[in-house]
């Protein structure tokens, strides 16, 4: 029996005969166990990716037996394990058992490894749409910075599948009534189930909208003086206007008796020009300043005096009067004509006449100051010779003293 293994046990044979007549042999006889143990594995199984497949409890024990009831061993093997990343495939389980003669015997198990809820676009609460009347940037929009709710997908935890999200922002400076708006594309991928035709993908449009009720805070270029060229004209374009607001664009236009924009102008002529810049958002806040921009001629006339001037006292008054404009011979100017040119004595353009008498006999310098339309002046020296041909100035008295000095 079972129990007479392993060791050999003496057994005594007796031959008897019809006679009555008997023998006895005695021999060592090693009882051995030839039948091999049976095991019938559990039943091909589905289980969950959730689910842990090592633990047997969960996959199921095999059934096994034996004739001496004397197990070695029983132990299994995953032959084929297919699983992938997202927990899904298929196992090939081997049991094998073992008696205690050495004989041993296996079977086959199949478990199968499914997600038995896979993910879809119904699991996605997607982020709501935004508005702010803050003061912000489009940077400062970043999911990170906004409220919970609005700021990216959720969905509850998936053990067996591989979700991943990303999103594309799209500015529209223009977007009235806000000041601007990002259409945010939200692109959420189960790599379970993403096949690249589009199943296992989701996509879903935040809309993010910016109002804003300040106008944009401008500033004007300074006031400026153009000088006019040679021609009596000027050529030149205007600085930029300022301006700062939320908007991330922000139109800034420049309107004047010169035309609109920023120039360049040409063939200005001399005079007081007011510009006025305004600064819009995408909003339709504006405000405006205004630029004043002189054109004047701030070129100095061309001063060209006589080489002198002789005159002769009058033989009644005693006295000759002379204007500074007697002094010109062709002084000239770029934006005056020569008949509006003024001259003066002096700076002051009333002094324009000087008389001579007696006292003013001789030679001497004089200075021309030529004045344009503008106020720009320069001067010219020359000279005057005051004569008296006619005698009419009376000598000068000369006192004879005689005597001794002491």
């Amino acid at each position: 029996t079972c129990d007479d293994m392993p060791q050999p046990a003496q057994v005594v044979v007796q031959v008897s005969d019809q006679q009555g007549n008997a023998n006895q042999c005695m021999v060592l006889v090693t009882a051995q166990d030839k039948v091999a143990p049976t095991i019938a594995c559990p039943p091909d199984i589905t289980i969950a990716c959730d689910q842990d497949a090592e633990d047997l409890f969960v996959t199921g024990f095999p059934d096994i037996a034996d004739n001496c009831n004397a197990f070695a061993s029983i132990h299994f093997e995953n032959l084929q394990n297919t699983v992938n990343g997202c927990g899904e495939g298929l196992i090939m389980r081997q049991f094998t058992v073992v008696d205690g003669a050495g004989l041993l015997s296996s079977c086959m198990q199949a478990i199968h490894i499914q997600d038995p809820d896979p993910f879809t676009g119904n699991d996605i609460t997607w982020p709501l749409h935004y508005e702010t009347h803050d003061c912000v940037s489009a940077a400062s929009l970043h999911p990170d910075s906004l409220p919970a709710g609005f700021d990216r997908p959720t969905w509850p935890v998936q053990t067996c599948g591989l979700i991943a999200f990303n999103y594309e922002d799209q500015l529209f400076e223009i977007a009235a009534p806000a000041c601007f708006k990002i259409v945010r594309t939200w692109t959420v991928i189960d790599w379970c189930a993403y096949d690249g035709t589009g199943a296992g993908m989701w996509q879903y449009q935040q809309e993010i909208k910016v109002f804003d009720a300040i106008a944009p805070q401008i500033t004007c270029p300074k006031d400026s003086v153009i000088a006019l060229g040679d021609d009596c004209t000027a050529t030149f374009s205007l600085a930029m206007a300022e301006a700062d607001d939320c908007s991330p664009t922000i139109s800034l236009s420049a309107n004047s008796a010169l035309g609109s924009g920023t120039g360049p102008f040409s063939d200005v002529p001399a005079g007081d020009y007011l510009v006025t810049w305004t600064a819009t958002d995408g909003c339709g806040n504006s405000s405006s300043c205004v630029q004043l921009v002189q054109v004047r001629d701030l070129k100095k006339p061309s001063p060209l005096c006589v080489n002198g001037l002789v005159v002769e006292l009058s033989d009644t008054a005693m006295q000759v009067t002379t204007p500074a404009a007697d002094f010109n011979l062709y002084s000239s100017d770029n934006c005056t004509p020569d008949a509006a040119l003024r001259f003066s004595f002096s700076e002051n353009t009333a002094d324009t006449l000087r008389t001579w008498d007696c006292d003013s006999l001789g030679a001497r310098l004089v200075t021309i100051w030529v004045t344009d339309e503008a106020g720009n002046q320069d001067f010219c020296v020359t000279w005057i010779e005051v004569q008296d041909n006619m005698n009419v100035c009376p000598n000068p008295l000369v006192a004879q003293v005689t005597g001794t000095l002491a």
